[in-house]
């Protein structure tokens, strides 16, 4: 014969048989009722095994994820730095700075997610009972391991590259240096001392003087457009800087403010503790003259 059950019989039923619904099997409770007891067959929900699988599925799927994203930023990471680094592909400033956006942008996404990829590592690792198997654990740690390592040898290779462009001029003075070289083996090339003067010294002394003139002016605005690349450069690198200096700056006055909330409480906690004192003794001295 089926037995209604109140609402709050029921409320009691589903705390004392908690289900999720997948399967279903019968368990006794004795409910205590009007005239002192009846038992009831409550239908309640177990958990199936795929739903105990399901969350080491889950976290499998997300870890596999995270892994692959991580691999893909620091691939594209890598393309730019090896097109930047060919000498057939020179980059306009805007360019560069465009490509040096992507960099820091990709390498920032990769160091987030390997950050959550290493929490979901530490959670299953803690675990006296994992989902995983010890070889699955091991694989992860050194999957995370690896691709941190990654990581570090892409920032070390591009702030190499940033220091290298940013310390010098030093490419510039190579060039210039090259570039005088240059024109004196070719001076020296077109000056023979052997050569009888035919009578028309004059104008070969004046044709060469036009030749270098015209190789003079050539490298000018070569190494003009070079030096203004790479001013460009490291304009955007000390307004970088500055940008971070500025926030480094706002973030030393907030640790401020909050040293001196910190240094008021304080005080106010020793006043407050000064007053606590002093009532304590004289309430002690008072107990004193009673007795």
């Amino acid at each position: 014969m089926p037995i209604t059950l109140s609402a709050t019989r029921k409320k009691l039923l589903a705390s004392l048989f908690p289900g999720d619904g997948q399967g279903w099997k019968k368990r006794t409770v004795t409910m205590p009722g009007r005239s002192g007891g009846c038992v009831v067959t409550p239908v309640v929900a177990f958990a199936s095994a795929s739903r105990q699988g399901g969350g080491a599925s889950r976290t499998r799927s997300r870890f596999l994820s995270l892994q692959s994203s991580i691999v893909n930023n620091l691939r594209i990471v890598r393309e730019i730095m090896d097109a930047r680094s060919d000498p057939k592909r020179l980059l306009n400033p805007k360019d560069a700075i465009t490509a040096e956006s992507k960099i820091r942008e990709n390498i920032r996404l990769a160091e987030e997610e390997w950050h959550e990829l290493n929490d979901l590592y530490g959670m299953e690792a803690r675990k006296k009972r994992s989902k995983f198997t010890s070889e699955e654990l091991d694989e992860q740690r050194r999957s995370v391991v690896q691709l941190s390592v990654e990581i570090q040898t892409v920032k070390e290779a591009q702030k190499s590259r940033y220091a290298n462009n940013v310390g010098g001029g030093g490419d510039v003075v190579r060039r210039v240096q090259s570039n005088l070289r240059n024109l004196a083996k070719s001076d020296h090339a077109n000056y023979h001392p052997s050569k009888p003067d035919d009578g028309n010294g004059n104008i070969a002394a004046v044709s060469l003087a036009g030749r270098q003139q015209e190789e003079l002016q050539r490298m000018r605005q070569v190494d003009a457009t070079e030096i203004d690349a790479d001013l460009d450069e490291i304009h955007e690198g000390i307004k970088q800087l500055h940008e971070l200096a500025l926030r480094q700056g706002e973030e030393v006055r907030k640790h401020g403010d909050m040293l001196d909330v910190v240094n008021n409480r304080v005080d106010n906690s020793c006043v407050c503790t000064m007053k606590a004192a002093s009532k304590v003794e004289r309430y002690v001295r008072k107990t004193k003259k009673l007795y």
